[in-house]
């Protein structure tokens, strides 16, 4: 009689709690299996990556006016976090949260030019997370007040930060040295990819089965229309979504500096003539 199942529960608290939807095996063979597939690419790729020119590294760092949104998103995220629920602040381990704690490092910590540069070369095709979050957004424990508006105003900000970091050239998607355009492509989506399901299925998976939490809907589906992904095979439909969604939006940036570049060539061309 003291049991509830999942699927009973409104599609908000569906998304917040924790259930054994998958059974204990497969979440071993999963979180084996995947974190192995992960740190091998890991291991392959960042070894291939090229070395940031040291001469330029001041232009990775943030301008004031970045330092300081990215100061106060993070605070308020904090007090949010920490002011709701019990165990609320482990949903700064959602994906939208993790990129601001990624340019809070960026913007105040001490790191290696070039561990900045792959943070920074990341966030391309993170920034399709961030726009599913704004267009299929799930406000079902944003009970306080202003942290709806808060949520849109964050995720909006998510969007512009690295659409910025591209156009003043702190952020430069096409390779400037010998290796080609496909490679360099192909190289930074494997590397997000990678990186994103490692640090989900083995970090922040084991953190939701000990929380209780479902933390990035790693033990239970998310809410969606018709509830296509869902059954045993949701995290592996998950995966191919989150690689599809990081290489259009590699994608995207790509073209774009592609069509930059041109048009910049052609101009100058036109002024030598």
């Amino acid at each position: 009689d003291k049991v509830v199942y999942c699927e009973s529960l409104p599609h908000g608290q569906r998304g917040i709690i924790g259930s054994w939807y998958l059974d204990p095996q497969r979440h071993v063979i999963e979180y084996v299996a995947i974190s192995m597939i992960c740190f091998a690419v890991m291991r392959a790729v960042l070894p291939t990556i090229v070395k940031y020119p040291g001469k330029n590294a001041p232009k990775l760092n943030p301008p004031n006016a970045l330092k300081l949104l990215t100061l106060v998103t993070f605070i308020v995220q904090v007090i949010y976090k920490t002011k709701g629920y019990r165990g609320k602040i482990l949903f700064m381990l959602m994906p939208c949260n993790v990129l601001w704690m990624m340019y809070f490092a960026i913007c105040f910590l001490p790191l290696k030019t070039q561990t900045v540069h792959i943070m920074y070369q990341l966030m391309i095709p993170y920034m399709i997370l961030p726009v599913v979050a704004v267009a299929t957004p799930d406000l079902s424990d944003l009970v306080m007040w202003l942290e709806d508006t808060f949520f849109f105003a964050s995720h909006y900000a998510l969007i512009a930060y690295p659409m910025y970091l591209v156009g003043t050239g702190r952020i430069v998607i096409l390779p400037e040295t010998h290796e080609g355009l496909v490679s360099s492509f192909f190289k930074w989506w494997l590397l997000s990819c990678a990186m994103f399901g490692f640090f989900y299925f083995g970090i922040v998976t084991p953190v939701a089965i000990l929380s209780g939490f479902n933390l990035n809907y790693m033990l239970n589906p998310p809410p969606n229309p018709g509830d296509v992904v869902s059954g045993p095979d949701f995290r592996l439909m998950s995966i191919a979504c989150c690689a599809v969604g990081f290489f259009l939006s590699q994608l995207v940036a790509t073209s774009f500096a592609v069509v930059v570049r041109w048009l910049r060539i052609r101009r100058t061309k036109r002024k030598t003539v």
